[in-house]
């Protein structure tokens, strides 16, 4: 098994025992095996600890269905898929992970190309959830997207069939104004009035302070939009206790995806999704080499 992180959350040991499980070499560990290493790391009440986790997992695997890799037996978990198999997950999984473990954690140098990765996997799932089309905007752009915020804004008014604002709020240092990803579900008839989201990305351990970054007020300026946006927010972390769930919605203001929402959509997307399959799997596999195993 991980070692165990230094909170006693019960999210963060429900993480904890998920990557136990999926990534180590048994295909199984036993409540027994949970309960002595929480009580060797000093855990006041294993048997509670223990007793939450699974109930966490239950609700896990209640909301995300085939796209959780783990479930909880009678006396124990047991993965149900290879991490390579769902690579969305074991993604994310590892990118919270990496805000529990020092072995693990990104380097502010190689931060950008994980950040990313992750935008490249919201944009997929935003298109998937919407059945429509979403483009990462967020900086550094990418492809066809144009660098400049201000010809950038050009690109997406001609995709959305939207027009300019009249007034200039921003400068030739502006990045991305707090928006990652702009998705849409269009008609087919090329014309505006449709569903639009504004969607930010948080990959990191500091995600709960950018759930108010995007401003509809300032983008209104930006575009001058036929119908009013959305808003979203994506995270890699698994939110399960209602009132937070509740809170964070109205903080964002918008529709949250968190780790399992995002894998659902990700493995309902199929094939089209190949090319960051394998970009989640190279990450990952780096990642993996570095983990904290017990006994090593």
């Amino acid at each position: 098994m991980i070692e165990l992180p230094s909170s006693e959350a019960t999210d963060v040991l429900v993480d904890w025992a998920e990557a136990s499980c999926l990534f180590g070499s048994q295909v199984s560990i036993s409540e027994h095996e949970l309960q002595d290493a929480l009580d060797d790391a000093g855990i006041e009440d294993p048997d509670l600890a223990v007793s939450n986790i699974w109930q966490e997992i239950d609700l896990r695997h209640y909301a995300a269905g085939q796209a959780y890799p783990v479930r909880s037996l009678q006396g124990r978990l047991e993965r149900t898929q290879e991490w390579h198999e769902n690579p969305a997950y074991a993604f994310q999984l590892l990118l919270a992970c990496q805000s529990y473990y020092q072995s693990i954690r990104i380097t502010r140098a190689h931060w950008g190309i994980t950040a990313k990765l992750f935008e490249r996997l919201s944009t997929l799932a935003l298109e998937q959830y919407l059945r429509g089309k979403a483009i990462n905007i967020g900086t550094p752009r990418e492809g066809a997207v144009p660098a400049g915020f201000g010809d950038c804004l050009d690109y997406l008014c001609q995709n959305l069939r939207e027009a300019r604002g009249a007034i200039r709020l921003y400068t030739s240092k502006t990045k991305d104004d707090g928006v990652d990803v702009v998705a849409w579900c269009p008609f087919g008839d090329g014309r505006p009035s449709q569903v639009i989201i504004l969607v930010q990305c948080a990959a990191g351990a500091d995600w709960r302070r950018k759930t108010t970054e995007i401003s509809l007020g300032l983008w209104r300026e930006h575009i001058d939009w036929v119908t009013e946006p959305l808003k979203a927010f994506t995270f890699p972390f698994v939110c399960i206790d209602d009132t937070l769930w509740r809170r964070l919605s109205r903080e964002t203001e918008g529709v949250l995806l968190d780790r399992l929402r995002i894998a659902s959509m990700f493995m309902a997307g199929g094939d089209s999704f190949s090319m960051v399959q394998a970009q989640l799997k190279e990450w990952c596999q780096e990642q993996l080499a570095r983990l904290p195993w017990l006994g090593k």
